[in-house]
Parts: C-alpha cells; structure tokens; sequence
C-alpha cells in the first residue's frame, strides 16, 4: 500500500531501515497496541461501554482531545457515584503488559472546603473482577494537594500533588508477572517503582471518576478531570519513540503521528503487508516482515513530534498493514502498530 506522490513500492526493501535478513521470533517481543484511544473525534469509540450513576450531574463526554469530567454530583447524598468507561479485550491479555495513560485535573472549583474535588481511577481487571493493577488519585479538596496510588501486588503512595497539573503514567508487568509503575508530572519531577507480583489475565480495562463524601445542594462538585489518552500494549515498551493512528478508511488520507522523537531528526515510516517481523536491522530487530517499504522522511519538529499523511487507495477494505517508525538522528526503532483497513 503507498501513497499517491511517493516513490516507495511494494518490492522497494527500505535500506535506511531494513538489514534484509529475517530473524527468529526470539529476537523481539511484539510491543504491539491492544487498546488505545486518544479522544480526539468527539465520539465514544465503539471500544467502550459507558455506564453511570443518572443521579449525578456531571457533564461527562468526549471532545475534541480529551475525555472531559467536571460538575455538580447528585444533590441527593448519593455515595461512590461512577462515570466509568470499561473496554473488554477480546480473549483477555496474558502475561506482559503495559498501560499508558495521560491525564489533565483542575480540581479549584467548589463551594465548601472538604468536599471530594476529585477521585480518579483508571484500572486493569480479570473478567471476575479482580484487579490486577491499579493508577488512582484522590483529592480529598479543592484547596488541598491530591495523592496517587499505583496498586499491583503492593501499592506505592505519591503524595502532594499540584491540584491544577496533569501527568503521564504507565503500568507494566514483565515475563516474571512483576508490575512497576513509573509517572511523569507536568514540569518534569518523576518516580516510578516496584508494585510486587501478580498474575491472571487482564480481561479488561476501565476507568472512571468517582466520589465517596455525600452531595448536598451546592455542597459537592466535581474538578475538572481531562483523560487525554489511553494505550494498552501486550509487552513493557523498551523504547522512546511512539507511533500511533487511530485508524486507516480506504479512500482517505490518514495520519500516522510520532511524538518523543529527537528534535529536527528524519523520521522514516515502514510498512509492511507481510506481518509484523521481527526482522533483524541496523537499529535492532524491526516489527515488519518482508518486503518492507517506506514513505518519504519528514522532520521531526522542536518537540520531537512528527505527523506522516498517507493516501489510503480505494479498494483496500480489510488490509492489515504493519507499520513502525525511525528516528534516523537517534538510530531508534518506535513501537510497531497494525492497521486494518475499514
């Protein structure tokens, strides 16, 4: 599959990229995306069941970057109100994992102090409801600092957080069932650790806000609470560079976009429609398989970020197509992703 106005073909191997030799599947564990949503539509995607509480008064919704909480809670006293999103995982995930998650709160809102501003959640589950692990972060007030707790077979408190900020958090666990949880605040302070061990499948993925104070008249609210993106993958990522689409529609341009690049570096898109590798390179073993082709490189901006638009051609409906990204300036492979064609 290539795009009108580029050069690349489907018997073209990508010298830049590829070492055309292929290796065993010991090489590489597959990091590949079983879930991942960045909220960017205005649109609940078809991944997810809503489910909440009609009592509470919350705008709630996807818009056009973000998964948006804020509002009054039910004026009736209710407790443990949830707004949740739940995605069930097809045959459930065994094993290695990682949970990616990206959040935004401003909880200065309120009327009393001691309210609940903000309990948020985000979680992986078996299918009988056991958790397998756990981000949560609870603030008890609008004029009080929060406190996350990543949960797996122990739990990790990080207390004092600014309550308007935001974070990026990952949970995995590695081939021996151990969790680590590592988070990165807004302005750069970070801390990640070990969470014990557990096993089971993750047969789902869910989070939601909630409260556990009771409402009043005026006297419960609801921060601000931004869900700006969630990505599940099947291993623990050994790399920086990510690369990530929501979805390819035959005879449309689609996006493939790379973030946490190196600034100014060439960045390189290979595909494949052969699988998803390994196959030995330059950089270490690409998740393509043979013949592997390449769009035209572009520049990766000041942030490191980089946006790739392809031509998707007619009468491509139910193609899978592999791709994976190069940071030529850092000599480092992205995630590999896999795309059917809609």
């Amino acid at each position: 599959m290539r795009g009108d106005g580029y050069t690349a073909t489907i018997m073209k191997h990508i010298t830049s990229l590829l070492v055309a030799v292929f290796a065993s599947a010991a090489l590489a564990q597959a990091q590949n995306i079983i879930l991942e949503d960045e909220f960017d539509d205005g649109i609940v995607g078809a991944q997810w069941t809503v489910s909440f509480d009609q009592l509470a008064f919350w705008t709630a919704g996807e818009y056009t970057d973000y998964f948006h909480y804020t509002n009054l809670t039910t004026p009736f006293g209710a407790f443990d109100e949830r707004y949740t999103l739940t995605s069930d995982l097809a045959g459930g995930l065994q094993g290695t994992f990682q949970l990616d998650g990206e959040i935004e709160w401003n909880d200065q809102q309120g009327f009393s102090d001691g309210e609940n501003a903000m309990v948020f959640v985000m979680r992986l589950v078996e299918s009988s409801g056991v958790e397998i692990a756990s981000f949560r972060i609870d603030d008890v007030s609008s004029r009080n600092s929060g406190d996350v707790t990543f949960s797996g077979g122990a739990t990790a408190g990080l207390p004092g957080l600014a309550n308007d900020s935001g974070c990026s958090f990952s949970l995995m666990r590695d081939a021996n069932d151990a969790i680590s949880y590592s988070i990165r605040m807004d302005g750069g302070a970070s801390a990640s650790g070990s969470l014990g061990t557990v096993v089971g499948d993750v047969d789902q993925v869910e989070f939601y806000v909630s409260h556990t104070a009771p409402g009043g008249p005026f006297g419960q609210t609801l921060g601000q609470m931004h869900v700006d993106s969630v990505r599940l993958w099947d291993a623990p990522r050994d790399t920086d560079v990510l690369l990530s689409n929501n979805a390819l529609i035959a005879g449309l341009p689609a996006t493939l976009e790379v973030s946490d690049a190196t600034p100014g570096s060439q960045i390189f898109l290979g595909y494949s429609l052969a699988g998803a590798g390994p196959t030995q390179t330059a950089f270490g073993p690409a998740l393509l398989s043979v013949p592997i082709n390449n769009f035209a490189p572009v520049a990766a901006d000041a942030n490191g970020d980089a946006a790739i638009v392809i031509n998707v051609p007619l009468g491509t409906s139910g193609t899978t197509v592999w791709f994976q990204a190069l940071d030529q300036a850092a000599g480092e492979l992205s995630n590999g992703i896999a795309r059917t064609v809609f």
